[in-house]
């Protein structure tokens, strides 16, 4: 993961690129992440936090 969105921020670099997993998703939602940047090789990516986890 290289970088995290939320609305009150926007974009911003995840510190010390961790390897996005349901848990880790599940805690960015915790704390207003929506969006999520992923890298791989020459890839990138963005995934809503809802369509990794649906809502309550």
């Amino acid at each position: 993961m290289t970088d995290i969105y939320s609305s009150d921020s926007g974009w911003t670099r995840a510190p010390g690129a961790p390897r996005l997993t349901l848990s880790l998703a599940a805690e960015l939602r915790a704390q207003g992440v929506t969006m999520v940047r992923t890298r791989w090789r020459f890839t990138t990516k963005e995934f809503t936090i809802a369509s990794l986890i649906p809502p309550d």
